[in-house]
């Protein structure tokens, strides 16, 4: 990710389609997102692709779309999280990096009609996933886990209230996933 974040944070051109489809790439396989999320520049990566795409003329369509996400959170398996480490932690990685993609689009540029709608997506499950990873040592995690936070916090706040209310009382049940530690 240091290598692309520079790249994105130099790059003058208005269509930066390399950029665009480096970062595609990293949002399309599992394996790369469970690898990437632990990279402790992670977020630089997402925010930086952000604001290539913002400094293009519009119209600005982010590279995650608000169906395609609320499809791939559809088709998580959130009731079988705990039973497969490996293929959730992948799958997980991908929404999430997905999601704080979005979400800091929706930052950004709240009057598109390409933003999410943060309400429709598992923001406590999220949250519940990095924050599960976090104690891994690994600093991405935690950026993306403060990330996240302060996103829901702006837009969504009640929902990470309840989270920071409820997450260290509801250990052990499906809709939380607290205590679940994983492998990123």
């Amino acid at each position: 990710p240091i290598v692309a974040v520079e790249a994105v944070k130099q790059s003058k051109s208005q269509t930066a389609n390399e950029l665009d489809d480096l970062v595609k790439k990293i949002f399309a396989d599992p394996k790369i997102c469970a690898n990437i999320i632990r990279h402790p520049r992670v977020c630089d990566l997402l925010q930086e692709s952000v604001k290539m795409l913002l400094r293009r003329p519009e119209p600005h369509i982010p590279l995650v779309l608000p169906f395609s996400l609320e499809h791939l959170a559809q088709s998580l398996p959130w009731d079988k999280v705990a039973d497969s480490k490996e293929l959730m932690d992948g799958l997980m990685s991908q929404f999430v990096l997905q999601l704080v993609y979005a979400f800091d689009f929706l930052d950004h540029q709240q009057g598109s009609p390409f933003v999410i709608n943060p309400r429709l997506l598992p923001l406590r499950e999220s949250l519940a996933f990095l924050d599960s990873c976090n104690g891994n040592g690994s600093h991405g995690l935690g950026a993306a886990l403060s990330m996240l936070k302060r996103l829901v916090s702006k837009h969504c706040r009640d929902v990470l209230l309840s989270f920071d209310k409820d997450s260290h009382l509801n250990e052990g049940h499906d809709e939380l996933m607290v205590g679940r530690r994983c492998s990123v």
